[in-house]
């Protein structure tokens, strides 16, 4: 939605939210939490589905809109903290608490976090609407505009949480989690530190360039290769330029993310090589970052002890704070202190990696149009909801693999090879590329992780994809050229020897396309750090 759009509404972007909560949650209308909604299946079956807000997940900026706290630029930087106090507003509160109860968002300790509740929230609105001054021109006077300061949180007519009943349906304490990916790669805590880390570690001649010319060297599976476009673009000379004037990592979050294993591998090698203490203390430090993103990613996947995130995210502050201080931490880094704690209370950790990949779709049609005289969001949405019904018509499913923009002229020899491995006549449907299950896609050319006997694992390159029909039994399928394990290349990869070994195996049997480098017949491949 525009911001020209939301301004229309009373409490902005949190009007929006308490609007829409009213629409969805009408207690004198139709609520989804108790009425529900009928669907009909496709073999006309009935379903009625019942819908709570259990999760908002958000960028800080989005929940400092919707919730109306002051955010992080302000004296309490964070609105699920009481005792958290921003480093960068010396008001000298921390250090005249001799009760040691308040803490600066460097702190380093998940234990020393005092969390509000939703009765300590409710407190500062009422405190709030008690001291309610205006002055005559109705803007807040400077006694009132203080109050707000100390407190954390505003007085904002028309916002989510001046509604009781709103407030009671999305209370921050109970369903507000800061999206990870910004966090740590949209301007966050990674990019912090590799602007910090390759500062003190440029003298010693690891640059930029030094990166950019082993990150160049990778290959990526193919469906994240054509989004990359050019993946060591981050680290080319002319964004080094720019990461070195701002002490920070230029790079998108999607470049950053697919870096980061590679990277990891550098450091991890580096480290072990090197005689310097120093350097093995900035690049150690690194790699505890690496091991809490890691097991965040992990966690929409199977099961992540949070005891073994609170200690990972632990020990990283504080390594971090004792190289590069305090003063070297962003509010950001204070978020990491969270992430163990929404992992008790979730299970997993959400994210806006896909919600920020769909902004694509719609300003492919919004930036192209001129005429807005009409309705301007709902011919966004009708083109954007176009494409995506277009998309679910051109895939294949079997089982839990999709065929993705299927083609029924396969090659002769592909025919060949399937008619003489499955026998008799066969139904073929071909792709460059597939769903593999919920979480992984692959394509041709890329090289994969194969399950096999004994829990070990083999490794492959894809010849081919496709669809077959034998007997009415439909099965996605893919041939691979099988390569031979040589050694191992230190903790985080292995290499391999191609071989002429060529097998069909089905879609299932594959775990995830891996990240690998190497041009002759010996190649080194980086393990999956979320499989």
């Amino acid at each position: 939605m525009r911001s020209t759009v939301v301004k229309t509404f009373k409490g902005e972007v949190s009007g929006v939210l308490k609007s829409l909560l009213g629409l969805f949650f009408d207690p004198a209308g139709h609520d989804f939490k108790k009425a529900g909604i009928t669907l009909k299946l496709p073999d006309g079956r009935p379903l009625t589905v019942y819908l709570s807000l259990d999760i908002v997940v958000a960028d800080e900026a989005a929940l400092h809109g919707l919730y109306t706290c002051k955010g992080s630029s302000g004296l309490k930087p964070c609105m699920l903290c009481q005792n958290i106090f921003n480093t960068q507003i010396n008001r000298h509160i921390v250090e005249s608490d001799v009760s040691g109860w308040s803490q600066y968002h460097d702190c380093t300790d998940t234990g020393k976090l005092e969390l509000h509740t939703r009765a300590t929230i409710d407190a500062i609105y009422r405190r709030l609407e008690a001291g309610l001054e205006y002055t005559r021109n109705g803007t807040f006077t400077g006694a009132y505009k203080e109050l707000q300061v100390r407190l954390g949180w505003t007085y904002t007519p028309g916002s989510v949480m001046l509604c009781a009943r709103a407030r009671a349906l999305c209370h921050p304490v109970d369903v507000a989690v800061h999206d990870w990916m910004h966090v740590f790669f949209v301007g966050g805590v990674f990019n912090v530190h590799m602007g910090y880390l390759m500062t003190e570690i440029k003298h010693l001649g690891v640059t930029y360039a030094m990166l950019n010319e082993y990150v160049s060297q990778w290959k990526w599976p193919a469906t994240l290769a054509s989004k990359l476009a050019n993946p060591g673009g981050a680290l080319a000379s002319k964004r080094a330029s720019s990461s070195w004037e701002a002490g920070s990592l230029k790079a998108t979050a999607s470049e950053a993310v697919s870096m980061m294993p590679i990277l990891a591998h550098f450091f991890e090698r580096l480290q072990f090589n090197t005689a310097n203490a120093d350097l093995k203390q900035h690049l150690g430090c690194m790699l505890l970052l690496v091991r809490v993103v890691e097991l965040i990613m992990l966690s929409s996947r199977r099961r992540v002890d949070p005891d073994e995130l609170q200690i990972a995210s632990n020990m990283y502050l504080a390594k971090y704070k004792s190289l590069y201080g305090g003063l070297a931490m962003t509010t950001k880094f204070h978020v990491v202190l969270h992430f163990p704690i929404y992992l008790r209370k979730f299970k997993y950790l959400p994210n806006c990696w896909v919600l920020e990949r769909k902004h694509k779709q719609p300003k492919r049609f919004s930036n192209e149009m001129r005429n807005t005289s009409g309705s301007w969001e709902a011919s966004v949405a009708r083109e954007v909801t176009n494409r995506h019904l277009a998309a679910f018509s051109s895939i294949r499913r079997c089982r839990t693999a999709t065929l993705l923009e299927p083609v029924t002229n396969a090659p002769p020899p592909m025919l060949e090879t399937l008619v003489a491995e499955l026998g008799g006549a066969v139904e073929v449907w071909t792709s460059r590329s597939a769903r593999i299950n919920e979480c992984e896609r692959i394509g041709k050319g890329d090289m994969v992780l194969l399950h096999a006997e004994h829990g070990s694992r083999v490794v492959g390159e894809v010849v081919f994809i496709a669809s077959v029909a034998v007997d009415e039994l439909h099965t996605v399928i893919c041939q691979v050229q099988l390569l031979e394990m040589s050694s191992l290349a230190g903790p985080r990869a292995t290499k391999w020897r191609r071989s002429e070994a060529l097998q069909i195996v089905d879609a299932g049997q594959v775990e995830c396309a891996v990240v690998w480098a190497g041009e002759g017949s010996t190649i080194t491949v980086l393990s999956p750090p979320v499989v």
